[in-house]
C-alpha cells in the first residue's frame, strides 16, 4: 500500500509521520538544532525512519545494544580528528538509535543534544560548521580507500547539499540557539 500513498502525496506514510513529528519537535529550540546539524546529510530525522535507521546502525556501524551506543557517545567516539564530523556522527547515532528501537526518545534527545551542543562550541556558524562536516567526510572517505575521482564527485554532492541546506534549514535554526536543559 506505500505506492498507493506516494501516488497521492508524493511520500510514504512512514516519511508522511517523520514530518509530522519532526513539526511538534520545532517546539524545542535544541531539537530543531539538531535538525540543524543532521540535515548536512538527511531531509528526515533518522529517529523517525525505523528501516533506514535499523540499516544505518546495525548494518553500517554494527550496533547491536543500546549501551553500545551510550558507551560510544559518552567517549565521543571519532572517525577522525574533524569535529564537526564527528559530532554529525554522534547526534546522527542517537537519533537512529532511537528509530532502530535501541534508545528511548529521552535518551536519544539527550546525547543528540549534548553532541549538537559541541558542534555550536567549536564552530561560529552552520557554514563553518558546514566546511567542517565536508572536509571530516572527505577525509573519513580518503581513509576508506575512495579513490581521488569518488572524493570528487563526494565534494560536489555534499557542497551542493550544504548550500541547500544554508538557503533553507539552516536559515531557519538560528546557530546560538541556547543547548542547555
Amino acid at each position: 500500500m506505500g505506492w498507493l500513498s506516494r501516488l497521492f502525496t508524493g511520500e510514504d506514510a512512514e516519511a508522511k509521520n517523520a514530518r509530522l513529528r519532526m513539526a511538534a519537535d520545532r517546539q524545542d529550540p535544541r531539537r530543531t538544532f539538531v535538525w540543524g546539524v543532521l540535515a548536512v546529510s538527511y531531509d528526515l530525522d533518522p529517529g523517525y525512519l525505523p528501516a533506514h535507521a535499523n540499516e544505518a546502525v546495525r548494518q553500517w556501524y554494527g550496533v547491536k545494544s543500546a549501551r553500545q551506543i551510550v558507551d560510544w557517545t559518552a567517549a565521543d567516539f571519532a572517525a577522525n580528528g574533524h569535529v564537526a564530523y564527528n559530532q554529525y556522527r554522534l547526534c546522527f547515532l542517537a537519533r537512529a538509535g532511537h528509530g532502530a528501537g535501541l534508545l528511548d526518545e529521552a535518551t536519544s534527545w539527550a546525547l543528540a543534544i549534548r553532541h549538537a551542543a559541541v558542534v555550536q562550541q567549536h564552530y561560529r556558524d552552520w557554514a563553518e560548521f558546514g566546511r567542517g562536516y565536508l572536509e571530516g567526510h572527505l577525509s573519513y572517505r580518503g581513509e576508506q580507500g575512495d579513490p581521488p575521482d569518488q572524493l570528487a564527485k563526494y565534494r560536489k554532492n555534499i557542497g551542493e547539499r550544504l548550500a541547500q541546506t544554508q538557503r533553507t534549514v539552516w536559515v531557519a535554526v538560528p546557530w546560538n540557539t541556547p543547548m542547555g536543559g
